[in-house]
């Protein structure tokens, strides 16, 4: 990522607010020279998405920015968009804390006051999202392509599916007027069942004079919104259902998390790999590891339970050969 301006910008910020470039060095668990080469785009260092958000977050906590439009100047300097930070990471601190300018109301001709009505039963998360930057950015682009209106994230158990589609669907939720709705499959072993959870997850007011698939096709029809429908892996023969209601619904999409596709026309597929891992057999500066997404994750949830737990020249290559034995696998790494 070619951040020149961004980088300016963040040393300025920093100067400012009477911090040291070693201190955001130390929040973002880089070296200070390592951190200095990366804003400055010195030979091959360039800052990643994760790193920007980081970034941008320790501004924020240090109260070096005070805008939410400030932040969002950085994220576009860095060539990225205001949606890379979710919908509940913006209400979350410190990035809650900045500024943010009053939307201009409407006209009072019925329509809304508010530019940002967001709706959504997304659950929200108790971590961040980590080593996933680049899926991100594919899967928005993907959703955002007029003709995508079924995409199925597939992977094995444990790649981390469902946390990349909430994440995914919390960023988009802006983008559809009836909102993004989260079904969650996993505890329901019927596949006639699914009409019915779908139904209760949108709290549609079933009509009993007509059958359920009409209540919930007559719904839809013309509604704009994103549908996320979790665990799809053993209710198979649901996917008659996910046809039908696209069918209905021209202004529909369906994002769909499963260890299978579901085979049907349109379909468009995503394979979510585990976390990047290092090979044990390489050795690896402490710092470069550290960039690897299954290191990252594997260090926050240790700082989780011992917060001053760190990764060590002593440590590292036993989290390194953990790591790789578990194949990245977000759940096992948990």
């Amino acid at each position: 990522m070619e951040t020149g301006e961004f980088g300016e910008s963040v040393q300025r910020y920093v100067r400012a607010s009477g911090y040291s470039q070693k201190e955001l060095a130390d929040a973002l668990g880089l070296h200070p020279k390592v951190l200095s080469r990366k804003l400055n785009n010195s030979g091959n260092a360039h800052l990643t998405h994760l790193e920007v958000q980081r970034i941008i977050t320790a501004l924020a906590r240090w109260q070096a920015i005070s805008t939410q439009d400030e932040a969002i100047h950085l994220l576009k300097l860095a060539q990225m968009r205001p949606n890379s930070f979710s919908a509940e990471e913006w209400q979350q601190t410190p990035l809650n804390q900045l500024v943010v300018k009053r939307p201009q109301s409407l006209s009072s001709n019925g329509s809304r006051t508010s530019m940002h009505v967001l709706r959504h039963n997304l659950p929200a998360p108790t971590t961040r999202l980590i080593g996933r930057e680049w899926a991100v950015d594919r899967l928005m682009q993907i959703l955002e392509r007029d003709e995508v209106r079924l995409l199925t994230l597939v992977g094995t158990g444990g790649s981390g599916k469902s946390r990349l589609a909430l994440h995914v669907a919390s960023a988009l939720v802006d983008k559809f007027p009836q909102g993004v709705w989260y079904v969650a499959l996993a505890g329901v072993s019927d596949p006639a069942l699914v009409p019915m959870s779908i139904i209760q997850a949108l709290n549609i007011k079933l009509t009993h004079v007509v059958p359920l698939m009409q209540n919930l096709t007559s719904y839809l029809r013309n509604k704009q919104l994103l549908l996320v429908l979790d665990n799809f892996e053993h209710l198979g023969e649901a996917a008659a259902v996910v046809d039908e209601i696209l069918a209905a619904a021209p202004g529909l999409k369906v994002l769909v998390t499963s260890r299978v596709v579901l085979h049907l026309y349109g379909e468009h597929e995503f394979n979510v790999p585990p976390l990047d891992v290092p090979d044990p057999g390489i050795e690896i500066k402490t710092v470069e590891l550290a960039q690897y997404g299954a290191i990252q994750l594997f260090v926050e949830r240790a700082q989780a339970v011992m917060p001053d737990f760190t990764l060590t020249p002593e440590n590292v290559s036993c989290i390194a050969q953990i790591c790789a034995r578990v194949d990245g696998l977000p759940l096992a790494l948990e």
